[in-house]
């Protein structure tokens, strides 16, 4: 009865076991965190890179003759 108890207590194949489990799964949770991070910089970078590559929408250099509000080339006239 001592001598398998003994053998019981000196089995460490289960803690090795569980200590390969949790190692795994900090791992695994570490990969996922960067995963994540580097995930949401991409997206950004991306957003920021078609920002710049969308061409925007160019106002007129002048405003066209005639639009002024009355007289001729754009000028006013006086009231009479």
């Amino acid at each position: 009865m001592l001598r398998t108890f003994n053998a019981f207590i000196k089995n460490e194949s289960g803690a090795t076991s569980i200590e390969n489990g949790i190692l795994f799964t900090l791992i695994g949770i570490a990969l996922i965190a960067g995963a994540s991070i580097l995930g949401s910089n991409l997206s950004t970078s991306f957003s920021n890179a078609s920002l710049v590559l969308t061409p925007s929408p160019q106002a007129p250099a002048r405003p066209p003759v005639g639009t002024g509000g009355g007289g001729p080339g754009g000028i006013p006239t006086a009231a009479p």
